[in-house]
């Protein structure tokens, strides 16, 4: 006996098929997000208690001051978001080159960078000083401190 297909029930089959391997060759592989050269400077922040995202360009950043298991992101005209992860989480995602950690709980963007005393920074935007902390732990700033001196 000769068996009939139909024009829908093989599309169907055919359709499963290609599930099937277009499954098997992600598997256990997550997509990767699109970056484009806009995009990588930019992330969002979800601030609270309204669950709103608002976007941050990595420019506008002064500093990063930790607060506890948060990140308080300071931006130019004394503007501030609270970002629901730990400073060390926000730091990851910054460019190393323009961010420097001076403090347990302090991360400063060398672009604003106004002084250095012996143990505090004063930046543009800011009111308060920032500390520093044991140049021996936060070899990073040193060394940017000390190529930076004349």
């Amino acid at each position: 006996m000769k068996q009939t297909q139909t024009k829908g029930s093989r599309l169907s089959r055919e359709t499963n098929q290609s599930k099937k391997t277009a499954d098997n060759s992600n598997r256990g592989m997550t997509p990767s997000p699109i970056e484009t050269e806009q995009t990588s400077r930019l992330f969002l922040v979800r601030q609270y208690p309204n669950p709103q995202r608002i976007k941050i360009d990595f420019d506008q950043i002064v500093r990063l001051e930790a607060d506890g298991m948060d990140c308080i992101i300071w931006l130019s005209g004394n503007l501030r978001y609270t970002a629901t992860k730990p400073m060390s989480t926000v730091l990851d995602r910054l460019p190393a080159e323009h961010f420097k950690r001076c403090h347990r709980s302090h991360v400063i963007n060398i672009n604003y960078v106004i002084s250095v005393q012996h143990n505090s920074i004063q930046l543009e935007h800011t009111p308060v000083s920032i500390p520093i902390g044991d140049r021996k732990i936060h070899t990073a700033f040193d060394l940017w401190d000390r190529t930076n001196s004349l």
